[in-house]
């Protein structure tokens, strides 16, 4: 069971590398299934922390996921229509 964690771990450290370079966004999520399962965000940053120790890292990760979550939030608005469109209201001046 050790070894199979250690395996995962440095397989993690290693993507998280690749990710940085590339200056890609990255995104912790919980994959939980059910309310239940939720973890809090403080929760899903420390296991970030085991890999990076650079507070800036840690705070774009909690960007992005915001971002990603406003758009989401967008999408579900009934004013939405695609990207980058979206119905506005005309006022009657």
């Amino acid at each position: 069971m050790r070894t199979k964690r250690a395996k995962y771990l440095n397989f993690v450290k290693t993507d998280l590398k690749l990710f940085r370079k590339q200056k890609a966004p990255i995104v912790v999520v919980s994959a939980a299934k059910s309310p239940r399962e939720l973890k809090d965000e403080y929760s899903l940053l420390s296991i970030i922390k085991i890999f990076e120790k650079d507070s800036e890292f840690v705070k774009s990760v909690g960007n992005n996921t915001e971002k990603i979550i406003e758009k989401i939030k967008e999408k579900k608005s009934k004013d939405y229509i695609s990207e980058g469109i979206k119905l506005s209201k005309l006022s009657n001046s």
